[in-house]
Protein backbone atom coordinates (compact mmCIF):
# COMPACT_ATOMS: atom_id res chain seq x y z
CA UNK A 1 0.00 0.00 0.00
CA UNK A 2 1.70 3.80 -0.96
CA UNK A 3 -0.20 6.07 1.51
CA UNK A 4 -0.63 9.70 -0.35
CA UNK A 5 -0.39 12.94 0.98
CA UNK A 6 -2.22 15.86 0.66
CA UNK A 7 -0.62 19.82 0.16
CA UNK A 8 -2.34 22.86 1.63
CA UNK A 9 -2.86 23.63 -2.18
CA UNK A 10 -5.00 20.74 -2.85
CA UNK A 11 -6.99 21.07 0.36
CA UNK A 12 -10.77 22.57 -0.61
CA UNK A 13 -11.36 26.18 0.63
CA UNK A 14 -14.44 25.05 3.19
CA UNK A 15 -11.51 23.30 5.20
CA UNK A 16 -8.93 26.33 5.63
CA UNK A 17 -9.55 29.11 8.24
CA UNK A 18 -11.13 32.46 6.12
CA UNK A 19 -8.71 35.58 5.55
CA UNK A 20 -11.26 37.83 8.02
CA UNK A 21 -10.89 35.32 10.72
CA UNK A 22 -7.22 34.65 10.41
CA UNK A 23 -6.82 38.02 10.95
CA UNK A 24 -9.00 38.60 14.26
CA UNK A 25 -7.40 36.14 15.76
CA UNK A 26 -3.90 36.94 14.88
CA UNK A 27 -4.54 40.85 15.60
CA UNK A 28 -4.13 42.35 19.26
CA UNK A 29 -7.08 42.40 21.98
CA UNK A 30 -7.75 44.53 24.86
CA UNK A 31 -8.34 41.93 27.30
CA UNK A 32 -9.58 42.87 30.86
CA UNK A 33 -7.46 41.10 34.14
CA UNK A 34 -9.74 38.85 36.00
CA UNK A 35 -8.97 37.05 39.43
CA UNK A 36 -10.20 33.51 39.14
CA UNK A 37 -11.78 32.59 42.54
CA UNK A 38 -11.95 28.68 43.98
CA UNK A 39 -15.32 28.69 45.21
CA UNK A 40 -14.88 25.32 47.12
CA UNK A 41 -13.71 27.14 50.91
CA UNK A 42 -12.85 24.82 53.21
CA UNK A 43 -14.63 25.12 56.67
CA UNK A 44 -13.08 27.15 59.94
CA UNK A 45 -12.43 25.93 63.23
CA UNK A 46 -15.51 27.46 64.44
CA UNK A 47 -17.60 25.88 61.61
CA UNK A 48 -16.21 22.61 63.15
CA UNK A 49 -17.09 23.46 66.46
CA UNK A 50 -20.42 24.04 65.60
CA UNK A 51 -20.63 20.78 63.44
CA UNK A 52 -19.45 18.64 66.46
CA UNK A 53 -22.08 20.48 68.82
CA UNK A 54 -24.90 19.89 66.47
CA UNK A 55 -23.77 16.58 66.03
CA UNK A 56 -23.43 16.06 69.94
CA UNK A 57 -26.96 17.19 69.94
CA UNK A 58 -28.61 14.63 67.34
CA UNK A 59 -26.84 11.77 68.76
CA UNK A 60 -28.08 12.89 72.49
CA UNK A 61 -31.62 13.55 71.37
CA UNK A 62 -31.43 9.76 69.42
CA UNK A 63 -29.91 8.43 72.77
CA UNK A 64 -32.01 10.04 75.23
CA UNK A 65 -33.53 7.35 77.17
CA UNK A 66 -37.64 8.12 77.93
CA UNK A 67 -37.56 6.19 81.65
CA UNK A 68 -35.39 9.48 82.67
CA UNK A 69 -38.30 12.24 81.64
CA UNK A 70 -40.48 13.64 85.42
CA UNK A 71 -44.26 13.54 85.27
CA UNK A 72 -45.08 17.67 84.62
CA UNK A 73 -48.28 18.76 85.47
CA UNK A 74 -49.34 21.82 82.96
CA UNK A 75 -51.02 24.63 84.29
CA UNK A 76 -54.56 24.77 82.84
CA UNK A 77 -55.40 27.83 80.81
CA UNK A 78 -58.06 30.22 82.98
CA UNK A 79 -61.93 30.46 81.88
CA UNK A 80 -62.94 33.55 80.79
CA UNK A 81 -65.39 34.14 83.40
CA UNK A 82 -62.84 33.53 85.98
CA UNK A 83 -60.74 35.84 84.23
CA UNK A 84 -63.76 38.06 84.31
CA UNK A 85 -64.25 38.14 88.06
CA UNK A 86 -60.79 37.92 88.71
CA UNK A 87 -60.47 41.15 86.63
CA UNK A 88 -63.52 43.09 88.38
CA UNK A 89 -61.89 42.13 91.81
CA UNK A 90 -58.69 43.61 90.50
CA UNK A 91 -60.83 46.99 89.68
CA UNK A 92 -63.07 47.33 92.60
CA UNK A 93 -59.92 46.90 94.86
CA UNK A 94 -57.96 49.53 92.79
CA UNK A 95 -61.49 52.34 93.10
CA UNK A 96 -61.80 51.65 96.73
CA UNK A 97 -57.81 52.42 97.12
CA UNK A 98 -57.91 55.67 94.62
CA UNK A 99 -61.58 56.67 96.26
CA UNK A 100 -60.34 56.21 100.20
CA UNK A 101 -60.20 59.50 102.23
CA UNK A 102 -56.94 60.31 103.64
CA UNK A 103 -58.20 62.59 106.23
CA UNK A 104 -59.76 59.75 108.23
CA UNK A 105 -56.38 58.71 108.74
CA UNK A 106 -54.56 59.52 112.45
CA UNK A 107 -50.58 61.49 112.21
CA UNK A 108 -47.66 59.32 113.79
CA UNK A 109 -44.44 59.70 113.99
CA UNK A 110 -42.16 57.05 112.86
CA UNK A 111 -39.43 55.79 114.49
CA UNK A 112 -36.20 54.26 113.34
CA UNK A 113 -35.63 51.13 115.42
CA UNK A 114 -32.09 50.11 114.55
CA UNK A 115 -30.89 48.16 117.95
CA UNK A 116 -27.31 46.93 117.79
CA UNK A 117 -26.96 43.21 119.07
CA UNK A 118 -25.69 42.81 122.46
CA UNK A 119 -22.49 40.69 123.41
CA UNK A 120 -25.25 37.57 124.40
CA UNK A 121 -26.92 37.93 121.50
CA UNK A 122 -23.62 37.67 119.20
CA UNK A 123 -23.05 34.62 121.24
CA UNK A 124 -25.92 32.96 120.93
CA UNK A 125 -26.02 34.21 116.91
CA UNK A 126 -22.44 31.96 116.57
CA UNK A 127 -23.67 29.19 118.80
CA UNK A 128 -26.78 28.86 116.30
CA UNK A 129 -24.28 28.87 113.32
CA UNK A 130 -22.21 26.32 114.36
CA UNK A 131 -25.03 24.13 115.32
CA UNK A 132 -26.71 24.68 111.89
CA UNK A 133 -22.97 24.13 110.30
CA UNK A 134 -22.70 20.70 112.47
CA UNK A 135 -25.88 19.90 111.42
CA UNK A 136 -25.20 20.58 107.32
CA UNK A 137 -21.72 18.98 108.11
CA UNK A 138 -22.91 15.98 109.69
CA UNK A 139 -22.46 12.56 108.10
CA UNK A 140 -25.34 9.68 107.79
CA UNK A 141 -22.51 6.94 107.97
CA UNK A 142 -22.22 8.01 111.78
CA UNK A 143 -25.47 7.41 113.06
CA UNK A 144 -26.61 4.37 114.90
CA UNK A 145 -29.41 1.97 114.33
CA UNK A 146 -31.69 2.79 117.14
CA UNK A 147 -35.32 0.95 117.42
CA UNK A 148 -37.86 3.16 118.85
CA UNK A 149 -39.85 2.21 121.39
CA UNK A 150 -43.64 1.55 120.73
CA UNK A 151 -46.15 3.77 123.04
CA UNK A 152 -47.78 1.83 125.75
CA UNK A 153 -51.32 0.79 125.10
CA UNK A 154 -54.27 2.91 127.61
CA UNK A 155 -54.38 -0.85 129.59
CA UNK A 156 -50.86 -1.94 130.01
CA UNK A 157 -50.31 1.56 131.14
CA UNK A 158 -53.65 1.30 133.81
CA UNK A 159 -52.06 -1.91 134.63
CA UNK A 160 -48.93 -0.81 135.58
CA UNK A 161 -50.07 2.39 137.58
CA UNK A 162 -52.19 -0.62 139.59
CA UNK A 163 -49.72 -2.33 140.17
CA UNK A 164 -47.06 0.35 140.89
CA UNK A 165 -49.89 1.52 143.63
CA UNK A 166 -50.77 -1.96 145.02
CA UNK A 167 -46.74 -1.76 145.63
CA UNK A 168 -46.30 1.30 147.27
CA UNK A 169 -49.24 0.49 149.52
CA UNK A 170 -47.78 -2.93 149.92
CA UNK A 171 -44.51 -1.01 151.06
CA UNK A 172 -46.50 1.71 153.51
CA UNK A 173 -48.77 -1.16 155.30
CA UNK A 174 -45.38 -3.38 155.98
CA UNK A 175 -44.48 -3.60 159.52
CA UNK A 176 -41.04 -3.34 160.13
CA UNK A 177 -41.25 -5.49 163.66
CA UNK A 178 -41.00 -8.53 161.35
CA UNK A 179 -37.83 -7.67 160.63
CA UNK A 180 -35.22 -9.47 161.69
CA UNK A 181 -31.80 -7.88 163.46
CA UNK A 182 -28.74 -8.76 160.67
CA UNK A 183 -25.16 -7.72 160.36
CA UNK A 184 -23.95 -6.55 157.20
CA UNK A 185 -20.89 -7.99 156.15
CA UNK A 186 -18.25 -6.59 153.52
CA UNK A 187 -17.55 -8.67 150.40
CA UNK A 188 -14.56 -8.67 148.79
CA UNK A 189 -14.84 -6.07 145.77
CA UNK A 190 -13.15 -7.31 142.70
CA UNK A 191 -9.79 -6.05 141.42
CA UNK A 192 -10.20 -3.62 138.78
CA UNK A 193 -7.57 -3.76 134.97
CA UNK A 194 -4.76 -1.87 136.18
CA UNK A 195 -4.62 -4.12 139.63
CA UNK A 196 -4.82 -6.90 137.10
CA UNK A 197 -1.95 -5.91 134.94
CA UNK A 198 0.05 -4.88 138.44
CA UNK A 199 -0.20 -8.14 139.55
CA UNK A 200 0.31 -10.17 136.25
CA UNK A 201 3.60 -8.09 136.09
CA UNK A 202 4.73 -8.91 139.77
CA UNK A 203 4.15 -12.24 138.90
CA UNK A 204 5.81 -12.26 135.86
CA UNK A 205 8.84 -10.82 137.89
CA UNK A 206 9.01 -13.51 140.54
CA UNK A 207 8.35 -16.07 137.83
CA UNK A 208 11.49 -14.87 135.95
CA UNK A 209 13.30 -14.94 139.49
CA UNK A 210 12.80 -18.21 140.46
CA UNK A 211 13.79 -19.69 136.99
CA UNK A 212 16.53 -17.47 136.39
CA UNK A 213 19.86 -20.11 136.66
CA UNK A 214 22.59 -18.79 138.60
CA UNK A 215 24.99 -20.70 136.29
CA UNK A 216 24.07 -17.93 133.85
CA UNK A 217 25.97 -15.52 135.97
CA UNK A 218 29.38 -14.39 135.67
CA UNK A 219 32.12 -13.77 138.21
CA UNK A 220 32.43 -9.87 139.27
CA UNK A 221 35.48 -9.16 141.52
CA UNK A 222 35.00 -5.88 143.00
CA UNK A 223 36.91 -3.18 143.28
CA UNK A 224 38.28 -2.77 147.18
CA UNK A 225 38.32 1.47 148.10
CA UNK A 226 42.28 2.69 148.68
CA UNK A 227 43.25 3.23 151.70
CA UNK A 228 44.59 6.96 152.63
CA UNK A 229 47.87 5.70 153.44
CA UNK A 230 48.33 4.26 149.65
CA UNK A 231 46.98 7.10 147.87
CA UNK A 232 49.18 9.15 149.58
CA UNK A 233 52.08 6.32 148.62
CA UNK A 234 51.03 6.86 144.44
CA UNK A 235 51.00 10.71 144.65
CA UNK A 236 54.13 11.14 146.30
CA UNK A 237 55.51 8.52 143.81
CA UNK A 238 54.11 10.52 140.57
CA UNK A 239 55.69 13.59 141.98
CA UNK A 240 58.84 12.07 142.07
CA UNK A 241 57.97 10.67 138.72
CA UNK A 242 57.69 14.17 137.01
CA UNK A 243 60.52 15.82 138.96
CA UNK A 244 62.91 13.34 137.61
CA UNK A 245 61.69 13.72 134.40
CA UNK A 246 61.79 17.60 134.63
CA UNK A 247 65.67 17.69 135.83
CA UNK A 248 66.92 14.65 133.25
CA UNK A 249 69.88 15.89 131.47
CA UNK A 250 69.26 15.41 127.53
CA UNK A 251 73.54 15.71 127.24
CA UNK A 252 73.94 12.28 128.85
CA UNK A 253 72.26 10.98 126.26
CA UNK A 254 73.54 8.73 123.54
CA UNK A 255 73.34 9.42 119.79
CA UNK A 256 71.91 6.39 117.82
CA UNK A 257 70.37 5.95 114.22
CA UNK A 258 67.50 4.41 113.58
CA UNK A 259 67.29 1.54 110.83
CA UNK A 260 63.83 0.68 109.33
CA UNK A 261 63.48 -3.20 109.12
CA UNK A 262 60.98 -4.32 106.67
CA UNK A 263 62.88 -6.27 104.47
CA UNK A 264 61.19 -7.57 101.29
CA UNK A 265 60.36 -11.34 100.68
CA UNK A 266 63.13 -13.23 98.21
CA UNK A 267 62.55 -14.83 95.08
CA UNK A 268 62.15 -18.26 96.65
CA UNK A 269 58.99 -17.29 99.71
CA UNK A 270 57.17 -15.92 96.81
CA UNK A 271 57.33 -18.62 94.47
CA UNK A 272 56.24 -20.87 97.86
CA UNK A 273 53.46 -18.64 98.09
CA UNK A 274 52.01 -18.74 94.70
CA UNK A 275 52.46 -22.78 94.41
CA UNK A 276 50.51 -22.29 97.80
CA UNK A 277 47.46 -20.14 95.82
CA UNK A 278 47.27 -22.33 93.07
CA UNK A 279 46.99 -25.22 95.21
CA UNK A 280 44.17 -23.58 96.83
CA UNK A 281 42.37 -22.19 93.68
CA UNK A 282 42.97 -25.75 92.26
CA UNK A 283 40.83 -27.16 94.88
CA UNK A 284 38.31 -24.46 95.15
CA UNK A 285 38.05 -24.95 91.30
CA UNK A 286 37.63 -28.59 91.66
CA UNK A 287 35.12 -29.81 89.54
CA UNK A 288 32.95 -32.94 91.63
CA UNK A 289 31.52 -34.23 88.52
CA UNK A 290 35.20 -35.71 87.74
CA UNK A 291 34.76 -38.07 90.68
CA UNK A 292 33.93 -41.70 90.66
CA UNK A 293 30.72 -43.19 92.87
CA UNK A 294 32.36 -45.07 95.83
CA UNK A 295 30.44 -47.01 98.59
CA UNK A 296 31.64 -47.29 102.37
CA UNK A 297 31.98 -50.52 103.79
CA UNK A 298 31.92 -49.89 107.70
CA UNK A 299 33.79 -53.29 109.12
CA UNK A 300 32.68 -54.33 112.65
CA UNK A 301 34.27 -57.35 113.50
CA UNK A 302 33.10 -59.21 115.59
CA UNK A 303 35.00 -61.14 118.33
CA UNK A 304 36.01 -65.15 118.48
CA UNK A 305 35.54 -67.08 121.37
CA UNK A 306 38.69 -67.20 122.44
CA UNK A 307 38.44 -63.26 122.86
CA UNK A 308 35.13 -63.96 124.59
CA UNK A 309 36.35 -66.40 127.12
CA UNK A 310 39.48 -64.23 127.99
CA UNK A 311 37.18 -61.30 128.55
CA UNK A 312 34.81 -63.49 130.55
CA UNK A 313 38.19 -64.85 132.97
CA UNK A 314 38.82 -61.31 133.50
Amino acid sequence: MSSTTTTVKDLPKELLIADNLKGELLKEHNLKHTEAAEKNSLPTVEDLKLEKTHQGLLKGVEGFENEKLKNVKTRQPVSPSAAMQTELARDSSLSAVNDFDRAILKPTETKEKVILPGEEDIKTEKNHQGILQGVECFENEKLKNVKTRQPVSPSAAMQTELARDSSLSAVGDFDRANLKPTETKEKVILPGEEDIKTEKTHQGILLGVEAFENEKLKTVKTRQPVSPSAVMQNELARDSSLTAVSDFDRANLKKAETAEKNPLPSSEVIAQEMEHIKFKVGIEKYDKTKLSHTETLEKNILPTQEIIAMEKSQ
